[in-house]
């Protein structure tokens, strides 16, 4: 009895441990799974996210290339330019759209980048694309202007994976907007002396505050103050580690502190002759003139390169090397500089030469804006502009009075009454790419910023951005200028994730 109980025993203990062995292998098999599942998802998580990443990078690249040819757009393998449709409804259709340009063949080779992203840590190989299509929208002439609007759709690991993790993406596009925060802004050191004012509209110099007195200063290095008449109705921050002991900013110096973005402006981004009649003068719309180093004035088209006449009828008159002048201009072959005296309302492009401005408007104001682009095979003979005399210019166009790719020396007696209770001699935004001086009395409203980009020309010598005289520099806190050549996004938005 007690033996065949033992059996059976030892029977059902055979077939329970038979039994745990059928449920850990289930076990066993559903976490394998669960693993191998998750595993996948976890790839297809990391992929899909890495897919956004390679979507942004193609429209930085895509970007990159406007800044370069602001009037860029997308063409297909035909060589057509690809049109935003006017009958997209919504995102889903916004979002179709861009993935057809892939699934009929008109995205070209040249357009399909492989992007290689390392979020995380990843090596994650994807491949891209970003287009800027045509607007609906019409310039003045009835051609369609390129939209400034930029679709990308991207795929990890590729667009034939059955498995790829697909992003689109739509992104507005637009020229950066500058408005100086500093009224004297520069790269290099800055000397300050004589009897000159940087002042601030609104500012009581007997009662400072902050929310008055703005007419602040940078310097990226030292600065140096010559002499105790000079004010600053503002501050001056220095990322020296001292600051002068005879500051006479109003609202103090104060040194270490943190390094400002220099803005890169750059005299081709400006070449705009078709945006440039934005003021009017008193004889009527400002116009815009190449002034090249052959002696030639041009009247120019935005879709040519500076100096190049499209039409025989372009050129408008050429120096003859005497005293006879164009709206006030002549050329000086010898020195490669165009010279004026009384200048004339227009938008001035000075192409690899220099330039000097030296006499008188007259009364009243004249719309005036003068770029000067450098030759670099010619560091000493182009890219810089002097000013001397009384020309009283205001900015033509929007923003932007002198831009100097090399030195800006003013100097002269440029007054037009009390400084910051008149209308100043010059209005504007004046930019040097190199170095920057003023020793004579000089009336600006507007900013004044001093790249020191290198030391090229000597016009002005490199060693502090020098203002002395009796300068008055009046803040203009309203000045807004557009940073050609510079695009930001100014909205980002996810159509569709797969």
């Amino acid at each position: 009895m007690l033996e065949k109980r033992l059996k059976d025993e030892s029977g059902v203990a055979l077939v329970m441990a038979l039994l745990g062995v059928v449920i850990l292998s289930g076990l066993a098999v559903v976490f394998v799974g669960r693993a191998t599942t998750e595993t996948r998802a976890a790839a297809f998580s990391q992929n899909h996210e890495s897919a956004i990443h390679v979507a942004e990078a193609a429209t930085d690249q895509l970007i990159a290339t406007i800044a370069a040819d602001p009037d860029h757009v997308t063409k297909d393998r035909a060589g057509a330019v690809i049109e935003l449709p006017s009958t997209l409804a919504d995102e889903d259709a916004e979002s179709e759209w861009a993935l057809d340009l892939l699934r009929t063949g008109r995205i070209r080779d040249a357009d399909l980048a492989s992007v290689s992203d390392g979020w995380l840590g990843r090596n994650v190989e994807g491949e891209a694309y970003a287009v800027r299509p045509l607007s609906d929208e019409l310039d003045d002439k009835g051609e369609r202007l390129p939209a400034d609007v930029i679709y990308a759709v991207s795929a990890v690991p590729s667009f034939d994976h059955p498995r790829a993790a697909f992003r689109v993406l739509k992104l507005q596009v637009a020229q950066a907007a500058y408005s100086p925060e500093f009224a004297f802004l520069t790269d290099g050191a800055f000397t300050f002396g004589g009897n000159a004012a940087i002042i601030s509209p609104g500012c009581d110099p007997a009662n400072p505050d902050s929310a008055a007195c703005i007419a602040n200063v940078h310097t990226n290095q030292g600065y140096t103050q010559s002499g105790s008449s000079s004010v600053v109705q503002g501050s001056i921050s220095t990322t020296a580690a001292t600051c002068p002991a005879g500051s006479t900013a109003l609202l103090g110096c104060t040194p270490g502190a943190e390094e400002q973005d220099i803005p890169e402006i750059t005299a081709r981004a400006n070449y705009v002759p078709d945006d440039a009649v934005l003021t009017t003068d008193s004889s009527g719309d400002v116009e815009w003139f190449d002034l090249c180093p052959n002696g030639e004035v041009i009247t120019s088209s935005p879709n040519t390169p500076p100096c190049v006449a499209e039409h025989s009828d372009d050129v408008v008159w050429t120096s003859t090397g005497g005293n006879t002048r164009y709206r006030g201009w002549r050329f000086q072959a010898s020195q490669n500089e165009w010279q004026a005296n009384s200048v004339e309302a227009g938008v001035f492009y000075v192409y690899h030469a220099d330039a000097s401005i030296n006499g008188s408007s007259g009364t009243g104001q004249r719309s005036v804006s003068v770029i000067v682009e450098r030759d670099p095979s010619k560091p000493l003979q182009s890219g810089s502009l002097s000013v001397e005399g009384n020309p009283k210019m205001q900015a033509a166009m929007e923003g932007l009075l002198l831009l100097a790719e090399a030195d800006l020396d003013l100097n002269g007696t440029a007054t037009a009454g009390d400084c910051g209770e008149d209308q100043p001699a010059y209005s504007g935004l004046m930019y040097a790419g190199e170095q920057f001086d003023t020793q004579g009395t000089v009336e600006l409203r507007g900013a004044i910023i001093v790249a020191d980009l290198r030391d090229d020309h000597n016009l002005v010598k490199r060693n502090n951005a020098s203002v002395s005289g009796t300068m008055c520099l009046e803040f203009d806190p309203d000045l807004t200028f557009d940073l050609r050549g510079q695009w930001v996004v100014t909205f980002w938005n996810e159509l569709r994730f797969r």
